[in-house]
């Protein structure tokens, strides 16, 4: 509910989603987008491809599933990327799609473990813009599989970094805990709003 209010207030025209999946994400974000724009591009980067399931037990599309690239939204909104959201070959493709951007939100729901939400969160942070959200998914797990080493931690790490080299970063981004409206939130102080 929340990400979906954001995309519509911001109305980014291009949404940077770190972690495809099966596409669920990315078709959720094309069917917001497809409201506002005929234009914006959901640019979804995974390591695996989308026909395939990160969950060992569904590790290929159930047979009830749909292949997200048949849906309309899909073709019309949606430009997949397969690598590593680290990856400088990667990067470099994103930065493409950035340079002919205005307003850019990006949704990292990737690797899950601190050291690479943390990188990623350097290499991300400077393509969002003013105003609108970097949002890191699943700081819940630091309490449930990462302790103290996962997305929230990263998100810690990220903010001190920020606050050391204030002095020689083009962003500033704040925790907006605003964002948590429901008082319970799967992404607790991951909602990093760019306010600089």
């Amino acid at each position: 509910m929340v990400l979906q209010q954001l995309i519509w207030e911001i109305k980014p025209d291009l949404i940077i989603d770190l972690g495809t999946n099966v596409g669920g994400s990315a078709l959720f974000f094309a069917s917001i987008m497809s409201f506002y724009s005929d234009t914006g591009i959901v640019l979804t980067i995974d390591v695996k491809s989308f026909t395939e399931n990160w969950v060992p037990s569904n590790r290929l599309i159930c047979k009830h599933c749909v292949n997200p690239s048949d849906n309309k939204l899909w073709k019309k909104y949606v430009q997949f990327i397969q690598g590593s959201t680290t990856d400088l070959n990667v990067l470099a493709k994103v930065k493409q799609y950035v340079s002919n951007s205005t307003t850019i939100l990006v949704s990292h729901d990737a690797a899950h473990d601190g050291h690479t939400v943390y990188k990623d969160l350097l290499n991300y942070a400077e393509f969002v813009s003013v105003n609108s959200y970097l949002v890191v998914q699943d700081t819940k797990l630091d309490r449930l599989k990462h302790p103290l080493n996962g997305p929230l931690a990263a998100v810690r790490r990220f903010i001190q970094y920020q606050s050391e080299m204030k002095d020689r970063l083009n962003y500033t981004y704040k925790v907006d805990r605003s964002a948590e409206i429901f008082y319970y939130s799967q992404h607790a102080h991951g909602w990093l709003k760019r306010i600089k």
